[in-house]
C-alpha cells in the first residue's frame, strides 16, 4: 500500500466555488468577443444554458444579422473541468538592452501581438515567481459543433426578399405596416421565395470503400494452375 509523506506533509487543497460556467468550444477564430456572442444568439441565450441540469443546445448562426439563416446546433456535452484565472504582470512597452543597467527607453514602435497560446505560455515562462493563480469555477458542461451548416440563399440584388427581410422575418409591427405585398405583373420582376432547407446533409459523407455485397468473386484460370504447380514443387522435394 502507498504511504503518505514521511514529514506529514499533504497536498495543499482548495475551494472550488460554485459559480455558473459555460464553455464554448466556438468554431471560428474569435477576434470580436461581442460579435461572436451575437453568432451564438446573444447574451440572453448564453445565459439560459447555464442553468443547471438543462441540456439545451446552442444554436449558432454565421449571418446572425440575417433572419433567413439556419443554425448549426452545438452538442452539449458534460465535462468535469476546473477554470484557472492567471494573471501575470502588464507590459509596459518599455525595453533596455539584456544585461546593462541603464535605464528603460520607450518603444513606440512596438506593436501589440495577439495574445494567441504561445504568446501567453511565453508570459508564463517569463513571470514564473510573479504570477497568480485563481481557481474561478467548475466547468460542467463544454458545448462543440461537429455538424455542417447549410447552404445561404444570397439575396443580394433581390428587391422583394430585401423587403421581406428587412420589414417583415424581424416579427415587429411598426415594419410590418411599412410593407405592402408587391402588385407587379408575373412577367415582371419575377422572384421565387429561396425554402427554408436547402441541404439536409449535416454529417461530412463518409466516403469508406467497401465491397458490394451482389458481388460474385472470381478466380482466374492461371492462379489456379500456378498454385498446383507449386504444391507439386513442395511435394517432390
Amino acid at each position: 500500500m502507498p504511504r503518505g509523506p514521511s514529514n506529514g506533509e499533504t497536498a495543499p487543497s482548495f475551494q472550488v466555488p460554485r459559480n455558473p460556467i459555460l464553455s464554448i468550444e466556438h468554431p471560428c477564430i474569435v477576434k470580436n468577443v461581442e460579435k461572436a456572442v451575437d453568432m451564438l444568439g446573444g447574451p440572453a441565450e448564453i445565459v439560459q444554458s447555464l442553468e443547471s441540469g438543462l441540456e439545451k443546445p446552442l444554436g449558432l448562426k454565421f449571418q446572425p444579422e440575417d433572419p433567413s439563416s439556419r443554425a448549426v446546433l452545438s452538442y452539449n456535452k458534460p465535462t468535469n473541468n476546473v477554470l484557472l484565472k492567471v494573471t501575470v504582470p502588464k507590459r509596459t512597452g518599455r525595453k533596455r538592452r539584456r544585461g546593462f543597467d541603464e535605464q528603460f527607453s520607450e518603444d513606440s514602435g512596438e506593436s501589440h501581438p495577439r495574445k494567441d497560446v504561445k504568446y501567453l505560455l511565453h508570459s508564463l515562462t517569463d513571470n514564473r515567481e510573479r504570477c497568480e493563480v485563481e481557481v474561478v469555477g467548475q466547468i460542467g458542461s463544454t458545448h462543440v459543433w461537429r455538424t455542417m451548416p447549410d447552404f445561404t440563399y444570397s439575396s443580394k440584388g433581390s428587391s422583394f426578399l430585401g423587403e421581406v427581410q428587412s420589414k417583415v422575418l424581424p416579427q415587429q409591427y411598426p415594419l410590418l405596416k411599412q410593407w405592402s405585398f408587391p402588385r407587379s405583373s408575373p412577367k415582371e420582376d419575377t422572384e421565387v421565395v429561396p425554402p427554408p432547407v436547402l441541404s439536409t446533409q449535416n454529417l461530412p459523407a463518409n466516403f469508406t470503400y467497401c465491397q458490394e455485397t451482389a458481388a460474385d468473386s472470381m478466380v482466374e484460370q492461371h492462379s489456379v494452375n500456378r498454385r498446383t504447380d507449386e504444391s507439386v514443387v513442395h511435394s517432390t522435394s
